[in-house]
């Protein structure tokens, strides 16, 4: 996925260290499809048959989220 965007940031608050990291996932709120059926055919009892599911969209990009960490070391 290439619309995940990071952004970390460090300051010295109180004699100690804050860090803050954010993260967005899927930013652009893409719905992308991940993983396609590609299986032509099955084998049904009377021999092969045609996939109804073939060219069906089976995974998708996550919906949008965001990520906040806060570490502070002293």
């Amino acid at each position: 996925m290439g619309n995940n965007y990071f952004c970390r940031g460090s300051k010295l608050i109180l004699g100690g260290d804050l860090l803050l990291k954010g993260t967005i996932y899927n930013a652009l709120n893409d719905d992308a499809a991940l993983d396609v059926n590609e299986i032509r055919s099955t084998q049904g009892s009377n021999g092969l048959v045609t996939n109804p599911d073939y060219g069906l969209t089976e995974m998708r990009s996550r919906a949008r989220y965001f990520s906040l960490v806060a570490r502070y070391d002293f």
